[in-house]
């Protein structure tokens, strides 16, 4: 998921399946199956694949 910003919602990533690294803001973060990410509404955030398999992940959008 290349990195990108939301202007009026949060999003909220449970990880299914898979490793990768989040980027949240300025930080980088290793994300792993039963990881949860949130990201902030006007935050810029992005998914990189760094495993062998597909990352599997739920996703829930919240409207402020």
């Amino acid at each position: 998921i290349g990195e990108h910003i939301h202007g009026d919602n949060e999003e909220i990533y449970f990880f299914i399946e898979g490793c990768g690294t989040m980027l949240i803001g300025n930080e980088k973060i290793h994300v792993s199956e039963g990881d949860i990410a949130v990201n902030s509404f006007q935050e810029s955030h992005g998914l990189i694949n760094n495993g062998n398999i597909p990352i599997k992940i739920l996703i829930f959008q919240v409207n402020n």
